[in-house]
């Protein structure tokens, strides 16, 4: 029963035994996930948060107060951008729901 094999061999065979287990019955998962885009994301919250970057980049390596400045200035104007686009989202969002599609949705009808 017991056989005389190098013990190289003995660990490549439970190994190899280990990993087909795990392989046919531990599921793989598919990590390829795409973040979803908020849907008031535009093309100016992305310039300004590239302005804000860059900003920030300047300030990080000339730590001035004119470069702090302009980093305030430029991350309130992001800032600012990104809450208009939010709010123009949201109503053109409530805009668009009518009250017929209400009554559905809450069970009234």
């Amino acid at each position: 029963m017991v056989q005389n094999i190098p013990i190289d061999e003995a660990v490549q065979n439970v190994t190899k035994i280990i990993n087909d287990a795990a392989e046919t019955s531990i599921p793989k998962k598919n990590t390829s996930r795409k973040k979803q885009s908020k849907p008031w994301w535009n093309q100016d919250c992305q310039q300004a948060s590239k302005r804000q970057k860059k900003a920030w980049n300047i300030f990080r390596r000339y730590p001035t107060t004119t470069n702090l400045i302009a980093l305030k200035k430029a991350r309130a104007e992001s800032r600012r951008i990104q809450r208009r686009s939010r709010r123009i989202s949201w109503i053109n969002y409530i805009s668009s729901i009518s009250s017929t599609i209400s009554r559905l949705v809450s069970g009234a009808a």
